[in-house]
C-alpha cells in the first residue's frame, strides 16, 4: 500500500505535504514547508503557464457575452485581464525581507522597489517612506563603528596616538 502511495503521489506530482501526509513530520520552518511543496508548485507553474493565456481569454469573452446580452449594469473589458496567481503558502514576511535585503545590497533593486514588493506598497506609499527613513537617519547621530574601527580603537583614537608619538 505505501509503494501505490508514492507512485500516486509521483503520478500526480503532489507532495504528501500538501494532505499531511508527509512520513518525515512536522516542519521546522515556511521555507522547509516550500521544499517539500516542490513538485505540487512546478505542476501549478505548468498549469499556469498553459492554462492562463485560455483563462484570460475566457473571461475577457464572457464579460462581452455579458454586455451585450444582459445590458446596463455590466461593462465589457477592454483587453483581456491579468490573473493573479498565488501558490496558497502564506507570505513568510522575514524570508521576503531577507532577499530583498539581499537583491538591495548586491545592486540588483532599489530600496523603493524593495519596499513596494515586501509591504505590497505603491510607488507613492513606497517614496513617502523612504523620505521618513532618511529624515530619521539625519535626526539620528552616527554611532556606527565598523569593524575595523572598532578593532583598531576607532579612527579618533587612532588620530590622537599618531599625534601624541
Amino acid at each position: 500500500m505505501d509503494r501505490l502511495l508514492d507512485l500516486f503521489w509521483a503520478l500526480a506530482e503532489v507532495s504528501p505535504a500538501v494532505l499531511g501526509l508527509d512520513k518525515a513530520g512536522g516542519v521546522e520552518s515556511g521555507k522547509a514547508l516550500r521544499l517539500r511543496f516542490v513538485n505540487t508548485e512546478h505542476k501549478m507553474n505548468r498549469r499556469r503557464l498553459y492554462l492562463g493565456p485560455a483563462l484570460q481569454q475566457t473571461l475577457y469573452v464572457a464579460s462581452l457575452l455579458a454586455a451585450s446580452k444582459l445590458g446596463a449594469p455590466y461593462v465589457a473589458l477592454d483587453a483581456p485581464p491579468e490573473v493573479e496567481w498565488y501558490d496558497g503558502l502564506p507570505l513568510i514576511y522575514s524570508e521576503a525581507v531577507e532577499d530583498e535585503t539581499r537583491l538591495y545590497e548586491a545592486g540588483l533593486t532599489s530600496a523603493e522597489s524593495a519596499i513596494m514588493r515586501v509591504q505590497e506598497w505603491t510607488r507613492e506609499q513606497a517614496q513617502e517612506e523612504l523620505e521618513r527613513i532618511r529624515a530619521e537617519r539625519a535626526r539620528e547621530p552616527q554611532t556606527n563603528l565598523g569593524l575595523e574601527d572598532l578593532l583598531n580603537g576607532g579612527v579618533q583614537n587612532q588620530g590622537a596616538l599618531n599625534v601624541g608619538a
